[in-house]
Formats: C-alpha cells, structure tokens, sequence
C-alpha cells in the first residue's frame, strides 16, 4: 500500500494478521482506528513545534540569535 493519507499510514506497519482484523472491523471501529492514528500525528506535530519554539526561546534568552 502505497502512497496512503497520514491518518492510513498505520497501514503500512501492519502485519497481514493485524490488516485482515482492520478490514473486518465496523466502520465506526474503522474510523476511531483512523481518528486515534491522526490525532496521534497531530501531537507528534506540537511537539516538534514546541521543541522549534523552545529553541528559538533559548537563543534569544542567551543572546545568541543572529537573525
């Protein structure tokens, strides 16, 4: 499977035991897998923005930025 969403990446990591029991879920089974994988990328991204940000914040306290 290629060339998924984000939110159907999991996909990718799934050994055919687990991508069979996926398909035989309920839709709505299906959807809160899918909604759970997306909010999990979307906390992967504040932390890296946080982390971004916490960097700039120690550059400029220590007087170290250059622009």
């Amino acid at each position: 499977m290629k060339n998924l969403p984000e939110e159907l990446d999991f996909l990718n990591e799934l050994d055919n035991e687990d991508r069979k029991r996926f398909f035989n879920m309920t839709a709505e089974e299906k959807r809160n897998a899918v909604t759970e994988n997306m909010l999990a990328h979307e906390e992967e991204r504040k932390r890296e923005e946080n982390a971004d940000m916490n960097q700039l914040v120690d550059r400029l306290a220590s007087n170290s930025f250059q622009g």
